[in-house]
């Protein structure tokens, strides 16, 4: 049985004219596998069982809009509107999913788990910076220390620590 015609027009398109008849708008056509049609329009049903009366062009828009922004930012990354490593890295992950070759979940936990680790990496370096700059320090006052007290020392000893730290 096919679908029912909606009986309203989305906000985007007005009250005027329909989208087939619209001039801001073009047609597109994009093939997917049958199981993905069928489960998108499943969730379309349910959407609209729950009165949210949305079409797949509504939805599409979206995604597609969603898509170009993500590289427009990734443009923006980067110099003079070139791409960076992470930006290039990160396109590559959304086409990849797109091409089948993971699924978007999957892009999703491996972009997640790219961005902690470099957190987790960055956090990593300053505790090593940290504790670089303690061992210097700490190295620092115990050479003060060790001369202070060895200026204490009598001149005997002081021969005798000299040949020890020689022999050493």
């Amino acid at each position: 049985m096919p679908r029912p015609r909606k009986e309203t027009l989305s906000p985007a398109v007005g009250t005027k004219l329909r989208k087939r008849d619209n001039p801001d708008f073009v047609g597109s056509s994009f093939y997917v596998p049958k199981g993905v049609n069928i489960r998108f329009d499943r969730a379309l049903l349910t959407l609209k069982a729950l009165g949210m009366d949305v079409d797949r062009s509504d939805i599409l828009t979206v995604l597609m809009e969603r898509f170009t922004e993500s590289v427009e930012a990734a443009e923006k990354q980067g110099i003079d509107g070139t791409l960076t490593e992470d930006g290039v890295a990160d396109l590559q992950d959304m086409v990849a999913a797109a091409g089948g070759e993971m699924s978007v979940v999957q892009t999703a936990s491996m972009h997640g788990m790219k961005e902690l680790l470099k957190k987790q990496a960055a956090q990593m370096r300053q505790e090593v910076d940290h504790l670089k700059e303690v061992h210097d320090g700490q190295v620092e006052l115990l050479q003060k220390e060790i001369a202070a007290l060895t200026q204490l020392l009598p001149d005997d000893l002081k021969k005798k620590v000299a040949e020890m730290e020689s022999n050493a």
